[in-house]
């Protein structure tokens, strides 16, 4: 069973949707992301098991939208057209024309008068321009802010621009090419588009079911950034307006699940919390105590996450005026180079606070728990006044508890309880540094207790990862009945874009040469290959059509090998699943180009699955492969040219570095020869078993 899992944004930084991929993947189902690539190109990510498909996403028909509101509002009434370049290029040519007149003929003094009429008309006409355009644009600056400031008749389809027609042009066709039996749809941005893939399928006879994770409560969004009044109400009417349609919802607070149930007069919605995983194939971190250079004995309060004046930053740092000796670690999502960090900077210099302030670029997000372990005290500083803010709870709580780190978090209706109640630290006024402060000075005088009641078992155990996946799995169970599970093979949980690593010393070897098989060549070489290692499996991948040869086992032809994110999809997925070692000949990749126009990404991405990889280029073309092999010996993959080995990655005075610029006929028994011992074959006399490996 196959699940599609849906972003608006790119993935790298979502942990929530890793986390819930890698859990689904986990109980046994096929899982791919399709995310928003951040350029024009697509690109394809493993992350364990599950496929990354980042799909590039045209803004066409949102930039069509706003085009022609600003040529509506660009239109001047008359006579502001006379100020416009042909008229003026006109009334200049006159001009012109008359002083010469003049000049030459003595033309009377009317002539003149007429030319200095002309002129005098041309400076009233453009200062008339002037003064309306900039009328014209104060208006229109005045009703923005009246219109955006306003529910009053909103609607999704008019409002939001055409953001989601966009994501429904780039998604679609992608998520009809997968054919899933789920697509799970992450946030409000994307619902619409699960929805209208589950309908394109009814209508073919297939039933697909949707799942709506609700990150936020859309209706109560904080007003701020790229979010105006309008635009909220907008996404709120366009998430009621499919919701209905999800077969499962999923929310992030017990509170905010009561309030969509009651919202839309559904069902209660299942929760799943925004806990952390701790990356288990990543190396432990630096902790954060460490990267600020700070001694075991000096108080270390932390705030980590988006520099937003939502998220209460300016008031940790305000509070630190009453916490004499008390350092404040600020972990800068995405890095400590933004403006607003470099505002920040600025302010904390002109408080004096410079010595006791720390920005920090964050870790991966695997390693943040361990990150933060030697924090005395996490901040979760929400500003209150948003109803999501209320009913919410944001990712770092659990990040802190995770990490045995006793908060002092916003007294919000969400939050506050949660803390209360579970004795994880104190709370505070939002907004006010006193009484934030006064939290801290609290903690810090108990800290030990602090400690050991967020370490209590049974809170470590409700808030971890392993919980909220037995919740994700029981509503997939629901859905679908009996899970097939992967008791065979677990799935490691690791949020870092990566191969499942397994082990390829197999008894049965499988080979992959391709993919341009110039001259026959490849075909000729795997024939060889057979005969030369009789144990192994040996699969020709060729670009283009098969044009009789037998010899080939896979044919594509260029345009999917190209463009099509699903077939590349599909091909690094079976390559990540079926072969042992990889030929690539002149460099170029097997699975198509969404890693880029020569092979040296997707043998990365090979070789971290543990698969042999060897880069088979020709001598001919010192433009082509040839300006490459610096990249490829860097990187420790092998390389072989014709039927000789650039046997010293590092060194000079190889073989390949001495190019003939004609084709050199190579014989393939010889590059068979060399191609089996470059992939780490001992190659045995004809018709002998090959020796294990």
């Amino acid at each position: 069973m196959r699940v599609v899992t849906l972003v608006a944004g790119d993935i790298t930084n979502d942990t929530r949707v890793k986390r819930e991929a890698l859990g689904l993947a986990r109980a046994g189902l096929d899982v791919t992301v399709v995310s928003r690539a951040t350029g024009p190109f697509g690109d394809i990510r493993p992350l364990g098991p599950v496929q990354v498909l980042k799909v590039p996403v045209s803004p066409e028909i949102r930039t069509a939208v706003l085009e022609q509101r600003a040529r509506r509002r660009a239109r001047r009434p008359l006579p502001a057209w006379l100020a416009n370049d042909e008229a003026r290029q006109l009334l200049q040519r006159r001009r012109e024309a008359r002083q010469m007149s003049e000049a030459d003929a003595n033309a009377p003094h009317a002539q003149a008068w007429s030319a200095e009429l002309a002129a005098r008309a041309t400076g009233y006409a453009e200062r008339w321009a002037h003064w309306v355009d900039e009328k014209t644009s104060r208006t229109w600056q005045r009703f923005d802010e009246l219109y955006y400031g306003t529910t009053f008749g909103v609607s999704w389809r008019r409002d939001l621009d055409g953001l989601v027609d966009d994501l429904e042009r780039g998604y679609g066709p992608v998520i009809d090419a997968l054919e899933p039996d789920v697509v799970h749809a992450h946030d409000m941005h994307v619902l619409g588009v699960a929805v209208h893939a589950a309908r394109r399928a009814a209508s073919n006879g297939r039933v697909v079911k949707v799942v709506y994770d609700a990150h936020e409560y859309v209706p109560g969004l904080a007003v701020t950034g790229a979010f105006t009044r309008r635009s909220v109400a907008a996404w709120a009417d366009y998430e009621a307006h499919y919701v209905g349609a999800a077969d499962q919802v999923l929310a992030v607070s017990e509170a905010s699940a009561d309030a969509i149930a009651a919202r839309h007069g559904l069902p209660r919605p299942d929760v799943v919390l925004n806990v952390p995983v701790a990356d288990e194939l990543a190396p432990s971190p630096v902790g954060l105590r460490q990267v600020c250079g700070l001694a075991d004995g000096v108080p270390l309060i932390a705030y980590a996450g988006i520099i937003r004046e939502v998220r209460g930053i300016d008031t940790s740092i305000a509070a630190l005026h009453d916490l004499p000796g008390v350092h404040l670690a600020v972990v800068c999502v995405p890095h400590s180079r933004t403006r607003p960090v470099l505002q920040l900077a600025e302010h904390v210099r002109e408080q004096g606070l410079a010595e006791r302030v720390h920005f920090v670029d964050p870790v991966e997000p695997g390693q943040v728990v361990a990150f933060l372990s030697s924090v005395d005290v996490g901040l979760v500083p929400m500003v209150g006044g948003w109803l999501n803010h209320e009913l919410t709870l944001p990712n770092k709580l659990f990040e802190f508890v995770a990490a045995g780190v006793p908060v002092v978090a916003s007294d919000l209706r969400s939050l506050g309880s949660v803390v209360r109640s579970r004795r994880l630290g104190e709370t505070f006024t939002p907004g006010d540094p006193k009484s934030l402060s006064r939290a801290v000075r609290t903690v810090l005088e108990d800290l030990d207790g602090y400690r050991k009641r967020v370490l209590d078992p049974q809170v470590q155990e409700d808030f971890s990862w392993a919980t909220q996946e037995r919740v994700l799995q029981r509503v997939y169970t629901r859905m679908l009945g009996p899970l097939p599970g992967t008791a065979d093979r677990p799935v490691p949980l690791s949020l870092r874009e990566r191969p499942v690593y397994r082990d390829r010393t197999l008894d049965d070897p499988h080979l992959v040469l391709g993919p341009l098989n110039l001259d026959g060549r490849v075909s000729a070489v795997a024939g060889e290959l057979r005969s030369l290692l009789p144990g192994a499996t040996v699969t020709t991948s060729m670009l283009g059509r098969r044009r009789g040869d037998p010899a080939v086992d896979r044919a594509v032809t260029r345009e999917t090998y190209r463009r099509d994110l699903v077939w590349q999809s599909e091909e690094l997925r079976w390559l990540l699943g079926s072969a042992t070692h990889v030929v690539l000949e002149d460099g170029l990749p097997l699975a198509g180009t969404a890693h880029g126009q020569d092979g040296l990404e997707q043998a990365r991405i090979l070789v971290e699955a543990g698969i042999s990889v060897v880069a088979w280029v020709r001598r001919s073309t010192p433009d082509g492969p040839w300006s490459m092999l610096p990249q490829w010996r860097a990187a420790g993959i092998v390389v072989a040219v014709d039927d000789q080995l650039l046997d010293d990655p590092g060194g000079a005075g190889t073989a390949g570095d001495s190019r003939d610029d004609e084709v050199v006929a190579v014989p393939a028994a010889a590059a068979a020869a060399v191609l089996a011992t470059a992939l780490g074959f001992s190659a045995p006399a004809r018709g002998q078993e090959p020796p294990d490996r």
